[in-house]
């Protein structure tokens, strides 16, 4: 289940960035 990891990962970033 790396998509669910890659996910989670990516709202992090977004989250960071906006």
């Amino acid at each position: 289940l790396l998509s669910l990891t890659l996910f989670f990962s990516a709202a992090t970033w977004y989250q960071s960035y906006g």
